[in-house]
Order: structure tokens, then C-alpha cells, then sequence
């Protein structure tokens, strides 16, 4: 069981708050008030008399899930997959999803539910902008 405090609750909110800029980032400009937080983790990296290498995440509770995040994140960056790892722009959604299309330009979990509602209100307000 993981035990968290006030300051490691905060400490995890940062770390959200890092991974949900990053995802929903397109590389322009930082939303105002926004400000990186930077965060830090340890790994224990051994190898075995056979060459086998193993990453283990260090620290206890939050440090741990913390370094963890990181880690894998590191793993998911190294393989390019990382910058497929996206927010649903649907707000009410905001679900992280793998873009697997060839240019990765989606930007809903799912086209048939979170898309749809998109392009059926932009359809409804391009109708209701014609008849006005």
C-alpha cells in the first residue's frame, strides 16, 4: 500500500499536471500561469553474470510511483512512442490514448464517441451560421 501526505499528494499533482501539458502540447506556447515543474526520480540499474539488465524504480510511496512514471516514460521515449501518447481533446473526456495513425494527428480516445459529438455540434453550428 502506498502512503501519501500532503506534500506527496502535491508532488503527484505536479507530475500530472507535467504529464497532462506534455500530452496536450503542441509545441507552441505554454498556457499563461503554467510554470514546469521539474521532476526527479531514481532507478536501480543491475546486471546479472548472464548480461541480463534489469531497472527497478527506487524511493518509497510517492517516490516511488513517481520514479516509476518516469521511467516508463523514459522507455515509452526511447522506443518513439511517446510523442503518440496524447490527451482526447474532448474536455469533458480527456482520456490519454496511442495515436497509431500514420501522420499521428488524432486527436479523440475514440472518433465514434468522442469524435462524433465534435463534428456533430461544428455541423450544427455551420447549418445554423448558413440559414442565419
Amino acid at each position: 500500500m502506498i502512503e501519501i501526505d500532503e506534500a506527496g499528494l502535491v508532488r503527484l499533482q505536479h507530475l500530472r499536471d507535467n504529464l497532462q501539458y506534455h500530452l496536450t502540447s503542441t509545441g507552441s506556447t505554454e498556457p499563461s500561469g503554467w510554470a514546469a515543474q521539474e521532476m526527479r526520480g531514481s532507478l536501480s540499474v543491475t546486471m546479472d553474470k548472464s548480461g541480463a539488465v534489469k531497472v527497478v524504480p527506487k524511493g518509497k510511496d510517492v517516490s516511488w510511483v513517481i520514479s516509476a512514471a518516469l521511467y516508463e516514460i523514459s522507455r515509452a521515449d526511447q522506443m518513439d512512442h511517446w510523442r503518440r501518447l496524447k490527451l482526447c481533446k474532448n474536455e469533458k473526456c480527456s482520456v490519454a490514448f496511442y495515436d497509431s495513425t500514420n501522420n499521428n494527428n488524432s486527436v479523440w480516445h475514440d472518433l465514434h464517441i468522442c469524435g462524433n459529438a465534435a463534428n456533430l455540434r461544428a455541423s450544427r453550428r455551420r447549418r445554423a451560421a448558413m440559414s442565419a
